[in-house]
């Protein structure tokens, strides 16, 4: 039920910063000294793999790019062959804006280089008033060949509660996908807890899964607030528009097959700079030993 969901929560992980400004240093990001960086713009998102030697431990860089109005307008990323600087893949997003401070409009286009193919994910984007997303259409192709397509609706329900309607095509075949049940609860400007359900199962989709999330904070300032694409499902670690930086986030996972519930916690400790903007992230009970290190600008 959640695939496409997360899968939208993976690829809209996004940030931008201006083309005059300093570049980050690829050469030494490796160091892994005691890391410091000032400023409340990000720049830069590096994922490091601590298992490998400092000089090829470099697993992602990610930059942000800004509009002159402050909003991104690209991001960049790289991937590397785990334990080498060779580059397994690029890609590139680019955003435009339309439309009014009431009916916002944003169109994202994202191309990666992956082993000589070519993918590109355009996404078509409105949004209500407060900038949560109220319908999205996606294409993708591959070399420039359409792949899939899928359009998806967040309707209000009430303060707390989205459904979630839609459909999604692939090659020409109907995905069955179940419409869902959102509920967000907000605390101070951070989700406290989320739950969601079947809110209609599609009579030819007989698997479904629900989720009951709970989420503590810290009380310094998230970098991604002001540039996280805001669905109203905004996922489950860092990276959403909450106000402050999760630290431990609650799970309860239940499918429609499976009558015991899975449960499952994740807790993160930060570093942060002068303006309490986290610049390092460990993330505990993870399966990959990374650590994330956030480079900032004024």
């Amino acid at each position: 039920m959640k695939g496409w969901l997360a899968a939208l929560a993976c690829f809209f992980s996004i940030s931008f910063f201006v083309s005059c400004q300093k570049e980050v240093d690829e050469a030494i990001i490796s160091t892994r000294p005691v890391h410091s960086s000032e400023g409340t713009i990000l720049e830069a998102y590096i994922l490091l793999d601590t298992t490998e030697q400092i000089g090829i431990d470099t697993f992602s860089v990610r930059k942000y790019y800004y509009d002159s109005q402050g909003r991104v307008n690209k991001i960049t990323e790289k991937w590397f062959q785990r334990g080498t600087p060779v580059v397994s893949s690029f890609s590139e997003e680019v955003r435009s804006y339309t439309g009014n401070d009431s009916s916002p409009i944003l169109t994202s286009t994202k191309t990666t280089l992956d082993n000589g193919v070519i993918l590109t994910d355009t996404v078509f984007l409105s949004y209500y008033a407060d900038y949560i997303v109220k319908k999205d259409s996606i294409r993708q192709y591959i070399n420039s060949v359409l792949q899939s397509t899928s359009s998806f609706s967040y309707t209000k329900l009430d303060n707390v509660t989205y459904h979630i309607s839609g459909s999604a095509y692939e090659v020409g075949n109907l995905i069955p996908t179940n419409e869902v049940t959102l509920k967000n609860y907000f605390v101070n400007g951070n989700l406290n807890s989320k739950y969601d359900s079947v809110y209609r199962q599609i009579a030819t989709t007989t698997n479904y899964a629900i989720t009951k999330l709970d989420c503590q904070y810290d009380a310094s300032n998230n970098p991604f607030r002001n540039i996280t694409l805001r669905y109203p499902d905004i996922g489950e670690g860092f990276g959403g528009y909450t106000k402050n930086n999760p630290t431990r986030w609650d799970k309860v996972y239940y499918t429609s097959t499976s009558a015991i519930p899975q449960n499952s916690s994740v807790s993160v400790v930060y570093t942060y700079n002068s303006y309490g903007y986290p610049i390092t992230i460990d993330v505990s009970n993870s399966p990959t030993p990374f650590q994330t290190y956030l480079f900032y600008r004024n």
